[in-house]
């Protein structure tokens, strides 16, 4: 191996050793982020509790790799309020659930000019919520690197002045409605903005019954163009119960009113193979939608599946 290579790699391994031991005082310094951190996410919702989605990406706006790149989020709260879920469209993240406020993500390297995608879902009690995003790695030098923190607040209640409201119809249908233990079936979302005001950056979560194996999972829009990229779980993982959708706008104008309009309508179905035979049991499908601006309806799509 090329002996520069093997001098990087060594660097970078005596860096993520210094990490393990939270204090390392040689061979290790803080150099300057190679990468960057961004989130896009909703400012409010009317009602509570809702499930706040926020988008977080890392790009490398440097001219060499980074490696062992990881996310930590952070939710700020006073009331109880948690990450359901984290998922990233490269490498894994820990799992949610009551309680938990803090999720890392371990990415992995990023060559130059690559971005990673991680879909973060929280659930939002009844009060004020900020999410915290910082990524750390270890530079092409051998150097440890930090980025961020970037936030975004979400509250409940009015939005900031300004900022854009939007009714949208989410709407649920689980087929079959009775799901035996091994039967195979489909949960189908349908998200549409009628109201001629454009939604930007929304964040569509599909949190499924624990007890259902995702195998795929398919959009359709009005558009083939349409900006829209879903992030399923791998398929047969029954540990992941969340399916995450980023869509760039939906509704509205490309550029604003006159302009020529833009998808409104959006479709998702999930496959799933249902992996228990149980009595007298519903289980319930939610999708929750958040957007860069303000929900005035508080869009919560709820199908129920009744397994015999």
């Amino acid at each position: 191996m090329n002996p520069r290579l093997l001098s990087i790699r060594a660097r970078a391994m005596r860096a993520v050793t210094c990490l393990s031991l939270v204090v390392c005082f040689s061979g290790l310094t803080l150099a300057q982020a190679p990468v960057s951190v961004t989130i896009t996410g909703p400012y409010s919702f009317k009602d509570t509790p809702v499930d706040p989605s926020y988008k977080i990406t890392v790009s490398n706006i440097s001219l060499n790799p980074a490696f062992n790149v990881s996310l930590s989020n952070t939710l700020s709260q006073n009331d109880g309020s948690y990450l359901v879920a984290a998922q990233s469209s490269q490498g894994s993240c820990d799992l949610g659930g009551l309680g938990i406020t803090v999720l890392n993500c371990a990415i992995g390297n990023l060559d130059p000019g690559a971005s990673v995608t991680v879909d973060v879902v929280s659930r939002l009690v009844s009060g004020t919520i900020t999410l915290s995003s910082s990524a750390s790695g270890v530079d092409f030098n051998g150097s440890f690197f930090a980025a961020g923190p970037a936030q975004r607040t979400t509250v409940h209640g009015n939005p900031p002045a300004g900022t854009p409201v939007v009714s949208i119809a989410l709407s649920a249908n689980p087929v079959p409605k009775d799901v035996v233990g091994g039967r195979t079936g489909t949960l189908n979302w349908t998200l549409q903005n009628s109201t001629g005001v454009r939604a930007n950056k929304l964040v569509m979560a599909m949190v499924i019954d624990s007890r259902l194996r995702i195998t795929s999972s398919v959009v359709t829009g009005s558009n083939s163009s349409d900006p829209v990229s879903c992030n399923a779980p791998v398929p047969s993982d029954s540990g992941t119960t969340v399916v995450t959708c980023n869509i760039e706008y939906l509704g509205g104008s490309t550029s604003g009113s006159g302009g020529v309009a833009t998808v409104t309508q959006l479709q998702v179905t999930v496959n799933y193979t249902s992996t228990f035979v149980s009595s007298q049991t519903t289980m319930t499908t939610a999708g929750y939608l958040s957007f860069e601006g303000s929900d005035s309806s508080n869009p919560i799509a709820i199908g129920q599946v009744r397994v015999k």
